[in-house]
């Protein structure tokens, strides 16, 4: 294999080799040919391998997903969003009123609504295997938006070698990852976001009617997820005016893009009007208090960052890229800020690159798309809480930056020590992942100190979805034999984690608000990042970096 990679360097200028990869032989021919065919009909002359390596990475992701979906805990928002997605369906399908005074009626339903459609059509009753559904179903939708990246990748660069490193830059972060199992909003939006960069990247190459229409389509459910969709909408629109600008006045050609500058976000609309039920009675009004709403959430709570309490409404200016910086491992951000840095050199010293290279002008578009955000957060306040966990969407674009600068180191040499060092960052990621396992997503690089016992904990957020809880019940109901027992948690993720748990035993649980009348007092440490009183009566403990994220104390 190695030499094989040596011997394709030294005859490939700038780009990462291909590996001699075993798949040839896995994916029939015919569908080979297939996926070839549909790069070719839209104009993209480096599409070389087509989609077999990625359903194979795909294929072994979903592998390892269906032997561990079953350990990730319930989050927080869970229970609200399913409600959420009840409610819609009873507005829509048996003209129930509830949504209408719901605090989350603005909020996006095209995950929510399809999944309690799903519940319905199993007939699924039991709270452990309507929530274990949707635990899969969320990380076979985040898996389907990694295969879309794959093949973006591919797109973009001509290389196999870089598509799978895509691959595995979004699934070896564990933050990402854990997430999507059980974060139904951020890390959908995330995955369709990549799906709809795909599909406008395609359809960009060769303007045809049903690609506009396909693109549409998908913009406008990546609107239902969040509404902040309307800014992938708004890149694709600036693209479509700016190719208009290149086209003589006279012929056909100038109609037929107007016509489509039309079509395009009227379509959007329509399937954004289509597959989201709030909008039917009033589909302008309801989107402009959507926007209005969403923009400013009117979330109350807390949240620890370095080392300070601060108010949502009074978050420092430098909260989000701060979480983004120490939650990312740190070859991952040299390599994506480099190629940040790379692209916005290169369009300064050659402006004229934007209206002359497809690929690199939707480069810089990702460019916007990573920024833009950051910067609109800082300028406007807007509210933001629980680590950058709402601006998931960027992560795939500083990737795309990370591989373009990758692939522009000029000397083979200096490429492949860089690329070992990524390599090994990736399996020194992986190793945490493996040995934190299901709490994998509550990750730090080593840019916060981590030299004392519970300093993480002291100065972030940390198992903020309360996760954890899971196991502390498991741990609960198999050392203690009692027919009932009694448990005080903080938290409404303390109670809903109970919902994974086995019939019989959720019988055995009963949860009271009074700490004098509990067998147990089980804490996730939110809001409360410093020891208890009675820590010499915990019987049971879940740490990562140093730090206790859960703990159970046996109080009679």
């Amino acid at each position: 294999m190695t030499g094989c990679l040596i011997k394709r360097c030294a005859n490939q200028k700038n780009s990462i080799p291909e590996p001699c990869f075993f798949y040839k032989r896995l994916i029939p021919l015919d569908l080979f040919n297939y996926f070839r065919s549909v790069g070719d009909q839209y104009g993209i002359k480096n599409y070389k391998s087509g989609i077999r390596p990625g359903i194979c990475l795909f294929t072994l992701a979903l592998l390892i997903g269906l032997f561990t979906y079953k350990d990730y805990g319930i989050s927080y928002d869970e229970g609200q969003m399913r409600n959420l997605g009840i409610y819609t369906y009873d507005y829509a399908f048996h003209a129930g009123q509830t949504i209408k005074t719901s605090d989350n009626k603005e909020h996006g339903v095209a995950m929510e609504l399809p999944l309690i459609l799903l519940e319905k059509i199993l007939g699924l009753k039991d709270s452990r295997k309507i929530f274990l559904m949707r635990h899969l179903l969320t990380h076979l939708f985040f898996l389907a938006g990694c295969l879309a990246f794959f093949l973006l990748t591919e797109f973009l660069f001509g290389s196999t070698m870089l598509a799978v490193l895509g691959f595995f830059l979004l699934l070896l972060n564990p933050l990402i990852y854990g997430h999507s199992f059980f974060n139904t909003t951020d890390i959908p939006f995330m995955s369709m976001f990549m799906i709809t960069m795909l599909v406008g990247y395609t359809v960009l190459q060769r303007k045809t009617t049903l690609g506009i229409l396909l693109l549409g389509l998908t913009c406008g459910v990546l609107c239902n997820i969040r509404i902040m969709g309307l800014m992938l909408v708004a890149g694709f629109l600036f693209l479509f005016l700016f190719d208009l600008s290149k086209q003589k006045r006279e012929g056909h050609f100038r109609k037929k893009m107007l016509l489509q500058l039309l079509l395009f976000p009227g379509s959007a609309f329509m399937a954004l009007y289509a597959t989201w039920p709030y909008l039917y009675p009033n589909p302008l009004g309801n989107l402009i208090s959507v926007i209005k709403t969403m923009s400013s959430y009117p979330w109350k709570g807390d949240v620890v960052f370095a080392g300070h309490f601060y108010k949502y409404s009074n978050l420092p200016l430098d909260y989000s890229i701060g979480w983004f910086c120490i939650s990312n491992p740190l070859v991952y951000l040299g390599l994506g800020f480099f190629g940040l840095g790379l692209t916005g050199f290169r369009l300064a010293a050659k402006p004229s690159r934007f209206g002359t290279d497809p690929a690199f002008r939707f480069l810089l578009l990702n460019l916007l798309w990573f920024v833009a955000p950051l910067l609109a957060i800082a300028i406007l306040h807007s509210v933001v809480y629980d680590a950058w966990r709402h601006l998931y969407f960027i992560y795939p674009s500083f990737v795309l930056m990370g591989l373009y600068g990758l692939n522009s180191l000029p000397k083979p040499g200096f490429r492949y020590a860089v690329l070992l060092l990524l390599v090994l960052n990736m399996a020194q990621t992986a190793w945490f992942m493996v040995n934190n396992f299901p709490n994998e997503h509550i990750y730090f690089n080593r840019i916060p100190r981590q030299d004392q016992p519970n300093r993480l904990r002291s100065n972030y957020d940390l198992d903020y979805w309360g996760t954890s809880y899971k196991q502390a019940l498991e741990y609960i109901l198999q050392t203690d034999t009692s027919s009932l027992i009694t448990v005080k948690v903080i938290g409404l993720a303390g109670k809903e984690n109970a919902w994974l748990l086995k019939s019989a035993d959720r019988r055995r649980i009963h949860f009271t608000e009074d700490i004098s009348k509990a067998n147990y007092f089980a804490s996730y440490y939110r809001y409360h990042p410093g020891d208890y009183p009675f820590m010499d009566k915990e019987v049971f403990s879940v740490k990562v970096l140093g730090s206790t994220i859960m703990s159970v104390f046996k109080l009679n």
